[in-house]
């Protein structure tokens, strides 16, 4: 039995169907430019984690995949559930990119990688810090500012050691959306200017949505970088 035959035969079905959601994909983000529906947007994140799942079969690559479901989740909260809940969706934000962190500090050594983590608790603990002198006690804004940090961190990071990693290229239109998330919530709510201004508020979440899927896609199809071959 001739394992590279296999392997290659298996390789040209998983073409066919990675090319036909990214097809899919590529519509439903066109039809979203059109019709800002939370049926498009919610689908253009099953999606990537559709090719994530193809990626998994092929490269065993177990934490994007993961990450992406938890993704989906959160995406529930914030797209499917009305009155969105963003408490529970950036929380379960943060869980990925807790495992985002995993993902690119899994070559370190142990050493190193705790390191790494005690870094990074240690500014965490001073943010809570500045939080509680501040008198802020809404718990959105400590996850959110928790989710913020590790993020920053985690696409420094990305660029500093993976460059020009479609992972870090999607990490990086995923940053960008979440700025488009947070001016429209301040918009909103007129945090940001004396008036609530939803014309604003809708700008922004549009614009979030306009990097949002690509973000996504970019990376879930980083998970094919762990294979030996291309899969294209």
């Amino acid at each position: 039995m001739d394992l590279g035959i296999n392997a290659e035969g298996r390789r040209g079905p998983m073409r066919v169907i990675v090319l036909t959601l990214l097809c899919a994909d590529v519509v439903a983000y066109l039809l979203l430019q059109v019709w800002f529906t939370a049926f498009l947007r919610y689908l253009s994140v099953c999606l990537a984690y559709c090719v994530s799942l193809i990626a998994l079969a092929e490269t065993q690559e177990k934490i994007v995949p993961f990450a992406l479901l938890f993704t989906l989740a959160a995406d529930w909260f914030f797209v499917v559930c009305d009155p969105p809940v963003p408490l529970a969706a950036v929380s379960l934000f943060l869980v990925v990119q807790t495992l985002y962190f995993v993902r690119l500090n899994r070559k370190r050594d142990k050493k190193a990688f705790f390191l790494a983590l005690s870094a990074r608790t240690v500014v965490f603990l001073f943010l809570m810090g500045v939080f509680l002198q501040a008198k802020i006690r809404e718990p959105l804004f400590y996850i959110a500012g928790v989710y913020a940090l590790m993020f920053a961190e985690n696409l420094a990071e990305g660029i500093a050691f993976e460059r020009a990693h479609p992972f870090v290229f999607g990490l990086a239109f995923f940053l960008l959306c979440d700025i488009f998330v947070a001016l429209s919530y301040l918009f909103q709510t007129g945090r940001l200017i004396p008036i609530e201004s939803l014309d604003l508020a809708y700008s922004c979440r549009v614009l979030a949505w306009s990097v949002y899927p690509p973000s996504q896609m970019l990376i879930a199809l980083s998970s094919f970088s762990g294979s030996e071959t291309p899969l294209f």
